[in-house]
Formats: C-alpha cells, sequence, structure tokens
C-alpha cells in the first residue's frame, strides 16, 4: 500500500496504482473499499481494462446484467480477438441460458479449430452438468484436462469432475480421488471443509461406511475448532464401520477415549465406549 501510494504522488492519475489498491482489499473480501477503487480506476483511465474485467468478475454471480456491462467495456478497451466471445458465451452460462452456452462454445471451437483456449471445455462442463447431461460433462471435462496447461487447473476444476463423476454411478467412486485433488490443491479452508462434506454426502448416498469414517475423520483433523459434535461423528462412523471392518471398532474406542477426556462431564463418550466394546468383546470374555 505505501509503495501504491507513493506512486500516487508521483502520477496522481496513475489508474494502476489505485487498481492495485483495490486488489490487495479484494484479497480481504472487503468489496466495501475494492469496488470504489475499481471504479475511481476506470474513471481515472477509461481505458484501463484491468478494472473492467474485476468488476464483470465481481458481478459475474450477482448481477448479469452488470457483469455484461463491464465484460462489454473491457472488451472494448483490449484487443480484438475471436477468443474474446468466450466470456459472452460465459454470460449465457450465468444467466442459467445452458444449452445456448453450449451452443456458442462449439461454434466457437468450429471457428477457433485447435487454436481455442481450454477453458471453452470446461465451460461446456458446467453446462452440461448443469443440464444433467453428465455424460457429455465428463467427455468435456475431460478434454479439458487433457489439453489445459498443469497452471491453468485450478481446484475448482477437480471439484466440478468430482461432481459430475459422483452424479454418474458406475463413475461414483472415482470421484473421492478428485476431491482430494481439490483440497489438495486449495489453500482456502472453507473450501476445503466443502469439498470435504461432499465427498462425506456421496459415502453417506453410497452407505460406503468405510468411506463415511474417513471423511468425517479428514474433516475433523481439518477443522481449526473441532466441536464435540464434529469428534462424536468421527466416532460413530468409525463405529457403525465396525460392521464392515473389525479393526474399526478399536478406532472407535480410541476416539470416543479421547472425547471423554475432552468431556469429562458427558456422558455420550463413557456410553459409546461401552457399546464399542461391548462390539469388540461381546462374548464378555474380557469383562
Amino acid at each position: 500500500m505505501q509503495a501504491y501510494k507513493s506512486a500516487l504522488a508521483l502520477n496522481p492519475q496513475l489508474a494502476a496504482a489505485v487498481y492495485k489498491e483495490g486488489l490487495i482489499y479484494k484479497t480481504q473480501k472487503n468489496k466495501e473499499i475494492y469496488l470504489p477503487a475499481f471504479e475511481k480506476a476506470i474513471s481515472m483511465d477509461p481505458q484501463y481494462g484491468p478494472a473492467y474485467f474485476s468488476l464483470y468478475v465481481h458481478w459475474y454471480e450477482r448481477d448479469v446484467a452488470k457483469a455484461e456491462e463491464y465484460l462489454n467495456k473491457y472488451i472494448s478497451v483490449i484487443d480484438a480477438d475471436p477468443q474474446n466471445d468466450y466470456y459472452r458465451i460465459d454470460l449465457k452460462y450465468a444467466s442459467r441460458k445452458f444449452q445456448e452456452a453450449v451452443d456458442g462454445a462449439d461454434a466457437l471451437i468450429a471457428q477457433m479449430g485447435t487454436s481455442i483456449k481450454p477453458r471453452i471445455y470446461r465451460l461446456k462442463a458446467y453446462s452440461y452438468k448443469s443440464l444433467s447431461d453428465f455424460s457429455n460433462a465428463r467427455a468435456a471435462a475431460d478434454i479439458f484436462f487433457s489439453k489445459a496447461a498443469p497452471a491453468d487447473v485450478v481446484p475448482k476444476d477437480y471439484e466440478l469432475y468430482a461432481d459430475i463423476l459422483a452424479a454418474i454411478p458406475s463413475s461414483q467412486k472415482e470421484a473421492y480421488a478428485y476431491y482430494e485433488k481439490a483440497i489438495a490443491a486449495d489453500d482456502d479452508a472453507d473450501d476445503k471443509a466443502a469439498y470435504m462434506q461432499k465427498a462425506a454426502d456421496l459415502a453417506k448416498a453410497q452407505k460406503d461406511k468405510k468411506a463415511i469414517a474417513y471423511w468425517f475423520g479428514l474433516q475433523y483433523l481439518t477443522k481449526k475448532n473441532p466441536s464435540n459434535v464434529d469428534l462424536y461423528n468421527v466416532g460413530k462412523s468409525y463405529a457403525d464401520a465396525g460392521s464392515e471392518d473389525f479393526n474399526y471398532y478399536a478406532k472407535a474406542d480410541s476416539v470416543f477415549a479421547i472425547y471423554t477426556e475432552k468431556y469429562p462431564a458427558q456422558y455420550i463418550g463413557y456410553y459409546w465406549r461401552a457399546r464399542v466394546n461391548w462390539s469388540i468383546d461381546s462374548t464378555m470374555e474380557k469383562g
């Protein structure tokens, strides 16, 4: 911030400095400051494209009409390129005109041929997914991953592929690996939690007790401030998985032992240790 202030002292009309001040506040999700900064940047320099693009991105999921307004201004100040039509097609998706987005993407692919940027296939995958056409969504996502450079693949791409696989009965177990990829690639704690919850929900839908136990355990380990309910869910899921794998009863006992240490005044930990040990020692040989 000090560097940008110094730059503005040298040149009060330096739109880039005001815009980049706004980017700092955007990392803090402080729209009360970054939005006016972006708007001030374009008032200082009506040809400054990055500010128009950032305003387009901001309004993309909030107000499609405003997003389109800023997109048109952005395109008007940058070099002409047929690839820019991608953004207009993307707004079809944002407007929930999913089939129009697919048709527009296919037309642009036909026009651009092999020079088309891979992101168009990601857009097709999202659009087909929204149309519940998961077979075509997977095909489009496969092309995107085969063509995209590693640096162009973001955590949400792995989430998209996992969501598609989760909706295809024959591919549901493959989805877990892509939720794992999304978790590993994303630094945002809230995003990680969302991926884990999707995986846990898939495990529940499949009635896969061992998978449920795994995802509840991972959720607990990655939460900043897990609650007693979170710890209970881990222990209970391990206890349930014991019916499929006897070793999980011992894991459940360990979890509920931790529960009794953390929450000694609550009966839950003692009660479930009793139930788990009853499963381990069903003949009462060990007492």
